[in-house]
């Protein structure tokens, strides 16, 4: 009785995803938290392929998901999981709707250690059902130990600001739209600018 109801809950959260709306926009921000097991569940549903590439050693190097797209055969890529050769994840990628831009709406890198290395959110820009890949949104860079290296903002594939920080997390310098530079003490005043 448990996993009829069990089924019945995933049948319906399962159906809810069909149904729900699937103008343009949403449905390329449709799988962007789904993680490789919700991906399994409806890899059949939702015609999507799974390809997996394997390191010398055995260990998972890549796993994309995609849909195949029609008529000419080329693919639309979904979301990527790309693995060190020790098993630790190295990158996730969650690509828009037409992923064979390159155009990814988020991208996640960490160290070898497991420590996040960069982190980009990127909207792209819609315009007449066709996505232009620009630089919109916030990229970051961390230190191997988890501290903000580097924050940089892009609204129309333009630099907005880019600041960079110190291992200690202390701002030592950034720079605006304008490209003037200004550089800070480590008391946080401004030591120079550009």
């Amino acid at each position: 009785m448990k996993n009829l109801f069990k089924i019945l809950i995933l049948s319906l959260f399962l159906f809810s995803i069909l149904l729900s709306n699937n103008d343009f926009e949403s449905d390329q921000t449709r799988y962007n938290n789904y993680t490789i097991e919700d991906f399994d569940n409806l890899l059949k549903i939702e015609n999507i392929l799974k390809e997996i590439e394997k390191h010398d050693n055995g260990q998972i190097k890549r796993i994309n998901f995609y849909k195949t797209r029609q008529p000419w055969g080329g693919r639309d890529y979904l979301k990527s999981f790309h693995y060190y050769d020790n098993g630790l994840i190295k990158e996730e990628m969650v690509y828009n709707l037409n992923g064979y831009g390159g155009c990814s709406l988020k991208s996640y890198e960490y160290y070898e250690n497991g420590v996040l290395k960069s982190y980009s959110y990127n909207e792209p820009r819609y315009e007449d059902n066709f996505i232009h890949c620009e630089l919109n949104g916030m990229g970051y860079l961390y230190h191997e130990n988890g501290i903000v290296r580097r924050e940089t903002m892009w609204k129309d594939h333009t630099l907005i600001w880019e600041k960079y920080y110190s291992k200690e997390g202390i701002l030592e310098n950034e720079i605006n739209q304008e490209g003037k530079w200004i550089y800070y003490n480590k008391d946080g005043s401004i030591r120079e600018g550009y």
